[in-house]
């Protein structure tokens, strides 16, 4: 096997930038990852090409690695299974995604219109951090580090990725509560748009790569599960309309904004 099967994304993409472009083309977003470790042969673990087009792929991503033709790397993904609907779990957190997705384009209004002098509008940011804390954190990520990734390995790249971005995103959520205190514009503003764009990416990466990978691996059981564990924490584990609550939140400020309802970005 070629030296370059072994290397780690970031470094195959780094030094040959055209490897990204092909992978883009096969609907494989590795080259924007944000850690990138993965070893080039394992990419079709976590990405389900159809097993007409492996060859084609690994041909063109050698002749762009400048390696030549590469041969698919035997065993290095399971066969490609036949195309199914998300499972109603991964639906689940597909929607709360949506939800989420509706702060983050509500950002840049925030912070065009930032103001951290009067109550009203120190109790608008801190509104965005408790939404983050308790929506998008306590009731999503929870689902999602304490359910859904104890069904698997959770050493694999993939999934520490996923959890490094939550460890990130909880930073910047308490640097941005932080600046509100002490009316710091400049900390809030940069620590905002930070989570924006970390959220943005993580979010795309859940929905295009993970969820994906992860519903192929579930059997038919675990999928019956986790969809049972997940209605238990929506009824059981938050108070009643939680959710509801949150969603009138962002439905205020899209309306206090002008925003279209439901806009994402």
């Amino acid at each position: 096997m070629p030296d370059i099967m072994n290397q780690a994304m970031s470094a195959v993409v780094k030094q040959r930038p055209e490897v990204g472009r092909v992978l883009r083309e096969y609907g494989i977003a590795c080259a924007g990852c944000s850690v990138g470790s993965c070893a080039l042969k394992d990419i079709l673990l976590y990405h389900d090409v159809p097993e007409e087009r492996k060859a084609e792929m690994w041909a063109r991503i050698g002749e762009a690695a400048g390696q030549g033709p590469l041969a698919p790397p035997e065993g290095a993904a399971p066969p490609s299974r036949a195309p199914r609907g998300a499972s109603p779990p991964v639906k689940k957190l597909v929607a709360e995604h949506t939800l989420i997705k509706r702060l983050l384009a509500l950002i840049p209004h925030i912070l065009a219109d930032l103001d951290l002098d009067t109550e009203p509008g120190r109790a608008r940011v801190l509104g965005a951090v408790d939404f983050i804390r308790n929506y998008a954190d306590k009731f999503h990520h929870a689902k999602e580090e304490d359910i859904l990734f104890k069904y698997f390995d959770e050493t694999q790249d993939i999934i520490q990725v996923m959890c490094e971005d939550h460890t990130a995103a909880r930073a910047h959520v308490k640097a941005v509560e932080q600046g509100v205190h002490e009316r710091d514009y400049a900390a809030v503003a940069q620590r905002l748009e930070a989570y924006r764009e970390l959220l943005s990416g993580h979010i795309a990466k859940e929905d295009d790569v993970l969820y994906p990978w992860m519903d192929r691996q579930l059997g038919d059981r675990r999928i019956g599960e986790l969809h049972s564990r997940f209605q238990r924490v929506d009824a059981g584990e938050f108070p009643a309309g939680h959710a509801q609550k949150y969603e009138q939140f962002i439905e205020r400020l899209e309306h206090e904004f002008g925003c279209g309802k439901g806009e994402t970005l």
